[in-house]
């Protein structure tokens, strides 16, 4: 059955579209961090309303892990390899190194399959319809709209190549030069987007419809839309924000490889100076055994709280810099 998306009857001008990264997610699941947003909105919760993108529905349109694995095996050792460039400040580079590129390889891997990235990117599509129709029932045209959305891990990719396709075809009608509507923020948590542009760069000859990948075939840039008259971005406000110790948000042991991070022109950046607490004496083993505990056979690891890249406490560290810019004075 195709994924559903959700429709919400607006009670203001004020929306904030949800996009996970990775898990099995289903309705309900984000309940939490629903509630988180709610509070950092405060007052104006009461005139907002918080979609969720539940894409993983997509997953029964696709064969499984297993059919990727040459794949996912490509990826793994071009991740290894540039790993190994990285100086890994640590008793045992090897084994966290295998850790963050076991991590990474087991978030990203969809990306591998041409139907899934497909899949997704036109049922995010068709989410941004069905919120631009629920404003209008309300009344509230695209240019009235204050539309945010807040992506995380992989959710950051999914977003980031659909907001290039929406800029690039017109006659979508859905950026601000073709349908009045422009996001007031496009915010990206612990973003895999130029991780994965510089893994795939290396095994590009093994990657189906690698020409449809905006994030490999283009310089990584903000989404902008043009016609003869004028070029805006689709978004007034991007940010971009991951911890020193998220290796899906392109830092390894508080390690910044320019090939890891995204780092768009024009992005607003922050960095979390991130802790752990030492095992044996040691930040590494902790970090080690951490990712290793997220890893789940043949799924998507579960990102707990203590996980450096928990989307819960990217929310919770950032809660008076969402207020500002979801809810500017």
């Amino acid at each position: 059955m195709p994924p559903r998306v959700q429709s919400i009857p607006w009670t203001g001008t004020r929306a904030v579209l949800l996009i996970h990264g990775v898990g099995n997610a289903k309705v309900g699941d984000y309940v939490d961090l629903v509630g988180q947003i709610e509070r950092v909105l405060g007052p104006a919760s009461a005139e907002s309303v918080v979609y969720t993108f539940y894409y993983d529905q997509v997953n029964d349109w696709f064969a499984d892990k297993q059919q990727a694995g040459l794949l996912v095996g490509s990826f793994l050792q071009s991740m290894r390899s540039l790993l190994a460039t990285v100086q890994l400040d640590v008793s045992d580079p090897v084994s966290l190194g295998n850790s963050i590129a076991d991590l990474v390889g087991d978030v990203v891997w969809p990306v591998l399959l041409a139907d899934a990235r497909n899949a997704v990117k036109s049922t995010l599509i068709e989410q941004l319809f069905q919120i631009v129709e629920d404003a209008g029932t309300a009344g509230v045209p695209p240019r009235q709209m204050e539309l945010s959305v807040v992506a995380h891990s992989m959710g950051c990719f999914h977003l980031y190549e659909t907001l290039q396709t929406i800029a690039e075809d017109t006659s979508l009608g859905l950026g601000p030069v073709s349908g009045g509507l422009q996001l007031a923020n496009v915010i990206y948590m612990a973003s895999p987007v130029q991780l994965i542009r510089s893994v795939m760069e290396r095994i590009a000859v093994l990657v189906p419809q690698k020409e449809s990948i905006r994030s490999l075939s283009k310089p990584l840039a903000i989404p902008v839309q043009s016609s003869v008259e004028e070029s805006r971005p689709l978004a007034r406000h991007t940010a971009a924000i991951t911890g020193n110790l998220d290796p899906v948000g392109g830092h390894f042991f508080r390690a910044e490889p320019a090939w890891a991070f995204m780092n768009m022109a024009g992005q607003d950046t922050i960095i979390d100076q991130q802790q752990l607490a030492s095992v044996n004496g040691s930040e590494a083993l902790d970090l080690t055994e951490v990712l290793h505990t997220a890893l789940r056979d043949r799924s998507a690891p579960v990102i707990t709280p203590n996980n450096p890249h928990s989307w819960s406490e990217y929310v919770r560290r950032h809660e008076a810099d969402l207020r500002t810019w979801l809810v500017p004075a």
